[in-house]
C-alpha cells in the first residue's frame, strides 16, 4: 500500500491523485491511500486502471 499524507491545506483532487498514481508505477502497489486529514480517497491498483473503495482493507 502506498499512503501519501498531504498537508491539511492540500486540497486532495485529481493532480493529487495523478501524482500517486505516477509514483506507483515504480513502486506497483496494489492500493493508493491519499489524505490531508480531511479527505481520504483510497485506490485499488487493477489490471484495467484505478478503482476507487469505499473501505480499507483488512490486512492477512
Amino acid at each position: 500500500m502506498l499512503v501519501e499524507c498531504k498537508a491539511p491545506s492540500v486540497t486532495v483532487n485529481e493532480k493529487t491523485v495523478q501524482q500517486a498514481t505516477a509514483y506507483n508505477i515504480v513502486l506497483k502497489a496494489k492500493y493508493i491511500l491519499l489524505t490531508n486529514g480531511k479527505t481520504t480517497i483510497l485506490l485499488r491498483n487493477t489490471s484495467k486502471g484505478y478503482v476507487q473503495q469505499k473501505t480499507i482493507p483488512a490486512i492477512k
